[in-house]
Parts: structure tokens; C-alpha cells; sequence
């Protein structure tokens, strides 16, 4: 109980911190911005999943491709379809043959619900068996070889400089549409998804696109990008991170 209050009360403290810095210095951007591009993202993404529930994959796999959606996640998604269309057969068929690949419906009312800053470290650059990690609460995560320089402040603007950083955005998305519409209840029930939908955002940003002047959206070669890599918990691939050694000193494993 303790330590889930120590818990709590590092992440009071660490959320208005990392998602200032998040928004004012790294992304340079609104919250009500990125929220714009998630909602818009999401209803693409959940249209191309309500075609791959009737065995139309083309439209995920394009997503793929222009890297709006982590590979990982997207496979996931089209085995869980698939799982569940063996599980439920007949009455799959037949939801399916009445929605017509209808989408799932997301309410365009959002919200942010979580921000977590990785620094020193991108997906794409992750090396396993290399890396140590220090998280400070659920907001802050910090990567490198050396395990002693992690959990000093002054170490962490040089890893930024240097390596980057990584921005995980998590979005929430309520809805009201299910009270209304059972044909949706059911066809959430059948493929295994749930409301609220939990979406979360990843961007990778390169210590120039970090410390020079201007918006981090449009620095030409540094263009920023997010993706999704996961929804709904689905998988565990937003924590990428995960798999590097914890460096957190003996007196701070309650963190």
C-alpha cells in the first residue's frame, strides 16, 4: 500500500513536468493539436479494421506501409480478427453481413490521458541486451549503456542531445454510441473490443530535432511522425524499452 502511494504521489508530481516538456520544448505543439490528428487517425485506423473484420486486410497493411500503425500491433489485430471470427462463426457471419463493413463508431470527443517521455532512446535504434533503463514513476524513462548516469539529472540533457528521445501519447476515446446501438455492443463483444479505447501515439525525435529553433513538426528532414502501437492494451509494444535492465539503485526500487 505504501508503495503504491509513493507510486502515486511520483506521478502527481511527474505528469504537469514531462507533459509540459513533452508539448512546450519537444513536440512544440498543443495538446487540442494532437488530439485533432489522434481522432483522425483513430477513424482511419478503425475503418481499416472494420474491413479487415470481413476478411479485407488491404487497407491495414497500407497503414502499415505509410507507417501510421506499428507492424507488431497490426498483426496482432488481423490474428485476434481472425481468432475471433473462428470462436463465434455463424453469428460473426452474420453481424458482419448486417453492418455491412460498417466501422465501429469513436465519438470525436477525446482526450489525453497519458504522457510518458523515453529518453535517450527510439524504437527503431533500441538495442536489446545493451541497454539499462530508469523509470521515474509511468511519465519518465530513461535509456543508455552506462547504468550509473541514468538517474542524474545533468546526464539526462546530454542523452537527449545526443540520442533523442521518444513521445508516447495515449488518447482516450469514450462513447455513448454503445448505450444507443446494440448492433455495436454486440459486434464489440464478438471481436474482442471494448469502450473506453485507449490509442496510444508514438513520435522519435533526433537530438537535432530536439534542440533546434521552430516547431518540431515541419523541420524538413526531421519531419515528425506519429504511429500507433497500441490500442487498447492489445499488446505490449508500446513498452519496447522494457526488455533493458532496470538501473534503479536498491533505495529507489519503490519508483
Amino acid at each position: 500500500m505504501l508503495q503504491q502511494f509513493a507510486r502515486l504521489t511520483v506521478d502527481a508530481l511527474m505528469r504537469p513536468k514531462v507533459t509540459s516538456l513533452v508539448f512546450d520544448k519537444l513536440l512544440r505543439m498543443q495538446p487540442s493539436e494532437l488530439l485533432v490528428g489522434a481522432s483522425q487517425a483513430a477513424h482511419t485506423i478503425n475503418n481499416a479494421i472494420g474491413a479487415a473484420s470481413c476478411g479485407q486486410r488491404e487497407l491495414l497493411d497500407a497503414l502499415v506501409e505509410d507507417d501510421l500503425i506499428d507492424p507488431i500491433l497490426s498483426d496482432h489485430i488481423a490474428h485476434k480478427l481472425l481468432q475471433r471470427r473462428h470462436r463465434s462463426g455463424a453469428a460473426l457471419e452474420e453481424l458482419l453481413a448486417s453492418r455491412k463493413g460498417r466501422p465501429l463508431e469513436l465519438d470525436r470527443k477525446v482526450s489525453l490521458l497519458h504522457t510518458r517521455l523515453i529518453v535517450g532512446t527510439e524504437r527503431s535504434c533500441f538495442v536489446h541486451g545493451e541497454m539499462h533503463r530508469f523509470e521515474v514513476g509511468s511519465h519518465l524513462v530513461v535509456c543508455g549503456r552506462n547504468p550509473d548516469k541514468l538517474w542524474h539529472a545533468s546526464g539526462h540533457r546530454a542523452l537527449l542531445e545526443e540520442y533523442g528521445c521518444t513521445v508516447q501519447c495515449t488518447v482516450l476515446f469514450q462513447s455513448e454510441q454503445l448505450h444507443r446501438n446494440d448492433v455495436d455492443a454486440t459486434a464489440m463483444r464478438i471481436i474482442g473490443a471494448r469502450y473506453p479505447m485507449f490509442y496510444t501515439f508514438e513520435a522519435a525525435l533526433d537530438g537535432p530535432s530536439v534542440f533546434q529553433g521552430g516547431s518540431a513538426v515541419s523541420q524538413g528532414d526531421h519531419h515528425l511522425r506519429f504511429r500507433v502501437v497500441d490500442i487498447n492494451e492489445m499488446t505490449q509494444g508500446a513498452y519496447f524499452w522494457a526488455e533493458a535492465e532496470d538501473a534503479r539503485p536498491g533505495w529507489l526500487e519503490w519508483l
